[in-house]
C-alpha cells in the first residue's frame, strides 16, 4: 500500500508524458489561432512577404476596417445568431419533451425480476419502482 505523499517513478514518468503530450496538443491548437489574430492585425504586404509569424510586422487596422464597411456582414452575423438560438432553443426543446415522456413513464425501460429463482421479463414505469423494495 503506498503511503500519502509518496511518489512512485512510474507515477512521475506518467505525469511527465502527459504534461508534455498536453502541452503539445494545447500549442497545436494555439498557435493557428494567435496567427490569424496576428496576421489580421498586419498589413497585406507583411503578411504577403511571411513577416509577421508571431507578432504583427506591420500594425494595421485596414482589414478590420474593410470587413466592417461591408454590409453584407451584419447579415451574415444576424444568420449566424439566429441559426445557433434556433437551433440551441429546438435541442432544448427536444430533449426537455424527451425528459419529460421518460418520466412520465411513455418509454418503458425492461428490467428482470428474481423470485424463487426465476427470471420474469416486464416493464416497469418510474411508478413502478417499489417491486424491487426490500
Amino acid at each position: 500500500m503506498r503511503k500519502k505523499g509518496i511518489r512512485l517513478s512510474g507515477d512521475k514518468v506518467f505525469d511527465l508524458i502527459n504534461r508534455l503530450l498536453l502541452t503539445l496538443i494545447t500549442c497545436i491548437i494555439v498557435f493557428p489561432l494567435w496567427n490569424v489574430v496576428v496576421n489580421s492585425f498586419s498589413s497585406a504586404t507583411a503578411v504577403a512577404s511571411g513577416k509577421s509569424v508571431f507578432w504583427p510586422a506591420e500594425f494595421s487596422t485596414a482589414n478590420y476596417k474593410a470587413v466592417f464597411s461591408d454590409t453584407s456582414i451584419w447579415s451574415a452575423f444576424l444568420i449566424s445568431v439566429l441559426k445557433t438560438l434556433i437551433g440551441v432553443g429546438g435541442a432544448c426543446i427536444f430533449l426537455f419533451n424527451g425528459s419529460v415522456w421518460h418520466e412520465q413513464g411513455i418509454s418503458a425501460r425492461k428490467k428482470t425480476l428474481h423470485s424463487n429463482g426465476r427470471h420474469h421479463n416486464v416493464f416497469l414505469r418510474w411508478y413502478d419502482s417499489n417491486v424491487f423494495a426490500n
